[in-house]
């Protein structure tokens, strides 16, 4: 029998005709998830990213965006480039 609570399974075996929590530390059950992910050929990866929540976040996005539409105007090579590689992707295998 489970029971899910919150993001985790908790597994209840019978004991002595009832029902008893099977206990499993935490760094046991994190490790089995991790390598049944890695055996579904999945593989861990931790990135640093930027925090949204800065509140100058949306003000750089936009300075950011200007830059690049301000490139883009002037810089006609860089899109002959983007063209001519996605005429390049058919076909790409790994």
């Amino acid at each position: 029998m489970f029971h899910v609570t919150f993001l985790y399974v908790i597994r209840y075996m019978k004991h002595d005709g009832g029902f008893v929590m099977a206990t499993m530390h935490v760094n046991e059950r994190v490790q089995k998830h991790r390598n049944a992910q890695r055996k579904a050929g999945l593989r861990l990866m931790q990135i640093w990213v930027p925090d949204t929540r800065q509140p100058n976040f949306a003000e750089e996005c936009r300075r950011q965006c200007r830059l690049v539409a301000k490139m883009d105007k002037t810089d006609t090579s860089m899109q002959l480039l983007m063209d001519q590689s996605l005429m390049d992707v058919d076909g790409w295998t790994e």
